[in-house]
């Protein structure tokens, strides 16, 4: 999670756009449709759309060499830009990360949206999850919205894994404000993904 990603520049300057579109009033022409003409120019220097993503791709072959994990997602190493980067603090056993909504992610006035509260809780689940399963995939999530999650704030999420039952993992995280106050919390059960014994893989 904390490979060093060439691409996490263009990521952030994709993120801060997003942010920008958001604030600015329908009613602003000019400077839209100049950002229109430089964002096209600028997607059509990274040539045209792939059918299949790089990590899509080294899944594949990790798979066809028989190497278990996944490669390096481009969420967990800040080179998504359509989701804000997670700073990843692994100093302890469980997954906790920092991330910092825009006005890209609002849902009612000056709130996260809940669907992306509820990404960032899958991504660190399964992050925690991984550590005790080897590759992992989310079998479920529920997420409990205690009050409102603010945007423009750091929030801190972590995640405890209970006891694992053969290929099962249940998770428990929570997000929690600059203070230490709740905002919401989920519960999660992970599952191992293995290669079966004629190559391919498999998860309950």
């Amino acid at each position: 999670m904390a490979a060093l990603d060439p691409r996490t520049g263009l990521a952030a300057a994709l993120r801060a756009a997003a942010d920008r579109l958001a604030g600015l009033p329908a009613e602003d022409a000019p400077s839209l449709e100049a950002a229109e003409r430089q964002v096209r120019s600028a997607a059509e220097l990274l040539g045209p759309p792939r059918l299949a993503s790089s990590f899509a791709e080294q899944s594949e072959a990790r798979r066809t060499a028989g190497v278990d994990g996944f490669p390096p997602h481009p969420l967990g190493t800040g080179a998504c830009g359509t989701f804000p980067r997670f700073e990843w603090d692994e100093s302890g056993e469980a997954a906790v990360a920092t991330i910092t909504f825009g006005p890209a992610f609002e849902g009612p006035p000056g709130t996260v949206h809940g669907g992306f509260v509820a990404a960032a809780f899958d991504m660190v689940g399964s992050s925690t999850a991984t550590r005790l399963l080897g590759q992992a995939v989310t079998r479920s999530l529920t997420v409990r919205y205690l009050r409102p999650t603010p945007l423009g704030v750091p929030l801190t999420f972590d995640a405890q894994v209970g006891e694992v039952e053969g290929r099962l993992a249940p998770v428990v995280a929570r997000c929690r404000l600059e203070g230490g106050r709740l905002t919401a919390k989920a519960e999660g059960q992970f599952a191992s993904v293995h290669r079966d014994r004629f190559g391919r893989t498999s998860g309950a």
